[in-house]
């Protein structure tokens, strides 16, 4: 349980980590992309679950076939109450399970509308495209939001023909809002501006690696990780990509809870700059992928180290200090999220109930004010909701 729960905080206080010095770093495309994520890896597992997941697999692969042919179809209640589930855990990025929820509603409704929605975000993050792309195409009404994804699927799954159909499709979209109401902001029109002329020279004569890097930002996340590794793939272009482009893959490759990934992405971009920026994020996916002996780069590893390997009261009291005494590391402003965070986990793991509650109440005010649904890679608040409302029971 603890380690189950150590993993979850220091996942969660990494992604804020990365979300807050990337929103800094490119105000107007990544404020877009985030109000325009509709189809958007924190993988987050249900703790209640995760422990005993393997067990139930195991035992559900066991079934006799007679066994499965005495299963009835769900009832129309069943389905609907499946679905809730799902949109529920969705929320979670427990995508794989999304996937089994779901399985048997669609067997019994192959063309229930929120069911193929939700099916399809979820096989989109598990790499599943020609799938994803099967449930979207089931939906009677398409969204521009999802339409961009449907010709990023086709782009991802080899059918570059039918990519360029769903691009031009985008594009018509646009255009009809764009003579009607228009969008909600600025940001939003200006992120599908630029996706409805960068896709299709995606996917016909190519970017050039400067204008990659300028609109990586507007594909979906999974797009944006294929693109990635193709360009980091050569050295030369490190001086291009830069610590923006490293930080906003290493994000993305925690959210799926590949944490050697990231933390190799972050190693890989500090040996080259020469810079002391990547240490911060290096000692917490440190920890998050090691077994309790991360890297001590910066104080909040040697916090973790302190909390696990030493003096709990001191680690929590370090952080506690840090965070009101300094302002400032290595040149950007001390993350206060990332900080509230880890003392929130701390404090659960060390059975502090006021201290633990103080934490909780402190962060949901400073996420008040983010705009959060079940889609959005920058979800954050269900984890931190998640590890209270089990801790309490």
């Amino acid at each position: 349980m603890k380690k189950v729960l150590l993993t979850l905080g220091i996942v969660v206080a990494v992604i804020t980590g990365f979300f807050l010095l990337q929103s800094e770093s490119r105000e107007q495309i990544s404020s877009g992309a985030e109000a325009q994520n509709d189809i958007t890896n924190e993988v987050t597992n249900d703790i209640t679950n995760e422990v005993t997941n393997d067990i139930t697999h195991t035992e559900a692969n066991e079934t006799t076939d007679t066994e499965v042919e005495d299963i009835e179809p769900l009832s129309s209640q069943e389905i609907e109450s499946q679905v809730d589930r799902a949109l529920e855990v969705i929320a979670y990025k427990d995508f794989e399970s999304v996937i089994e929820i779901l399985e048997p509603v669609l067997a019994a409704d192959e063309n229930h509308q929120l069911a193929n929605e939700l099916m399809g975000h979820a096989l989109f993050f598990v790499d599943d495209y020609e799938q994803a792309l099967v449930h979207f195409e089931r939906l009677e009404e398409r969204s521009l939001n999802l339409v961009k994804a449907m010709a990023e699927l086709s782009y991802l799954s080899g059918d570059v023909e039918k990519a360029s159909g769903y691009a031009d499709t985008a594009e018509a979209e646009f255009n009809a809002i764009m003579e009607g109401e228009g969008f909600e902001s600025r940001g939003i029109e200006a992120v599908n501006s630029i996706w409805v002329s960068a896709f299709p020279a995606l996917i016909s004569e190519g970017l050039s690696l400067e204008d990659m890097i300028d609109v990586i930002g507007i594909f979906e996340a999974p797009t944006r990780l294929v693109l990635f590794e193709e360009l980091a793939a050569d050295t030369s272009n490190y001086h291009v990509i830069g610590e923006r482009g490293f930080i906003d893959m290493a994000m993305l490759e925690a959210s799926r809870h590949d944490f050697v990934a990231a933390k190799r992405l972050m190693e890989q971009f500090h040996d080259f700059a020469q810079v002391d920026s990547p240490l911060l994020y290096i000692d917490f996916l440190s920890w998050a992928s090691g077994e309790n002996n991360g890297t001590t780069h910066t104080y909040l590893g040697e916090a973790w180290n302190e909390f696990w390997n030493g003096d709990r009261e001191l680690a929590i009291q370090s952080l506690e200090e840090k965070l009101v005494e300094d302002d400032d590391l290595y040149g950007f402003p001390i993350n206060v999220d990332l900080h509230v965070h880890a003392l929130f986990f701390m404090n659960l793991l060390d059975e502090n109930t006021e201290a633990t509650e103080a934490y909780y109440v402190k962060y949901t005010e400073e996420m008040e004010d983010q705009q959060i649904d079940y889609t959005s890679w920058y979800n954050l608040q269900p984890s931190v909701h998640l590890a209270y409302e089990e801790w309490q029971r």
